[in-house]
């Protein structure tokens, strides 16, 4: 498929898309002129950077029959689906268009995945983007050690991504880092931030957000409040969850 921003040809198959994500490391190391260039075009487009930077942890995979069995490989580079493609644009204009967006999901669709890849994407190549990411509890946010937090999907992102293409020294932007605390992830060259918290009836009171994302919200207790007291601080909150009841 040609990105639908940059018109750049990115391929879908797995042993293709990993041969251009080498040709690509091979031609930025030490090439400052084409790092530029490939972060022109990252910036320009988030499906360009995901589809050929980004890679996402998977613990279980589908078999042909349709049935649930362990990944042979965790990490695989992240190369979106057609449907994953039109959920990122969707989300992406309504950032842009300050517009509120909910993802109804069902399980192992990516969805999660999705909004945290673009968080990402914004902290990288917007200047003073401000992201608050929002969960149940503390815990579902930001917890050493556990992928099923929002926080380890980033700290796993920007593991897998080039020494270049990070906006300081890698440690920095390692947990514990100047750059990474507990909750918070700092770009000192573009003063971007992405910010997590617990759901309370009062998420990012006093604060300005560029988006405000609420993870598997239909488990939350104070969804309502926390909705209306978002709207204070954003003008596009990203609903992301699976049906809890009717």
């Amino acid at each position: 498929m040609k990105d639908r921003i940059t018109g750049w040809p990115i391929p879908k198959s797995e042993v293709d898309n990993l041969s251009l994500r080498e040709e690509l490391i091979l031609a930025t190391h030490g090439n400052e002129e084409q790092q530029q260039q490939i972060t022109n075009l990252c910036r320009k487009s988030p499906l360009f950077w995901i589809n050929l930077f980004a890679w996402t942890f998977n613990v279980k995979s589908v078999n042909d029959d349709g049935v649930e069995i362990p990944s042979e490989t965790q990490h695989v580079p992240f190369i979106t689906w057609p449907v994953q493609d039109d959920a990122f644009m969707k989300l992406y204009h309504a950032v842009e268009g300050g517009n509120d967006a909910l993802v109804d999901k069902s399980r192992d669709m990516g969805a999660s995945w999705i909004c945290i890849t673009l968080a990402t994407w914004y902290w990288l190549f917007s200047p003073n983007s401000q992201v608050l990411l929002v969960s149940r509890v503390e815990d579902l946010v930001d917890r050493r050690g556990d992928p099923d937090t929002l926080m380890w999907k980033i700290d796993y992102l920007l593991e897998n991504i080039p020494d270049w293409m990070l906006p300081g020294s890698r440690a920095l932007f390692e947990r514990g880092g100047d750059c990474r605390t507990h909750l918070q992830l700092v770009n000192p060259k573009t003063n971007s931030t992405i910010s997590g918290q617990a759901t309370t009836g009062h998420v990012g009171r006093g604060g300005r957000r560029t988006f405000v994302l609420f993870d598997e919200m239909a488990a939350m207790q104070n969804a309502d409040d926390a909705w209306r007291s978002a709207a204070d601080t954003t003008s596009c909150r990203i609903a992301n969850s699976t049906p809890i009841g009717p």
